[in-house]
């Protein structure tokens, strides 16, 4: 995780602290400007989704948001590594 984190903390967005009660476990904490730069990818991202939603319609848009769900879930990369289908589908639900 600290490996992923380098770019960020390079660029000053984030910043990796110890634990005040156990020195192994670290934190990564957004700095001032990694919390500027947020709100500005959350404007940005507000605006992406609402003009999806806008051409999609609401009802489709939830759909990519659900298969979006899916495929970033727990259970899909578990399914993936053994081969298996996804214990909760939702494809027999709304596919």
């Amino acid at each position: 995780m600290t490996h992923a984190l380098r770019p960020l903390v390079r660029d000053g967005l984030v910043e990796v602290r110890h634990d005040t009660h156990d020195r192994r476990t670290k934190h990564a904490v957004l700095t001032p400007l990694g919390k500027a730069r947020y709100q500005q990818a959350y404007v940005v991202w507000v605006e992406a989704n609402r003009r999806v939603e806008a051409i999609l319609g609401a009802a489709a848009a939830e759909k990519l948001r659900s298969l979006a769900d899916d495929v970033a879930s727990q259970d899909l990369l578990d399914a993936y590594v053994s081969g298996t289908k996804p214990a909760s589908s939702t494809e027999s639900s709304e596919r």
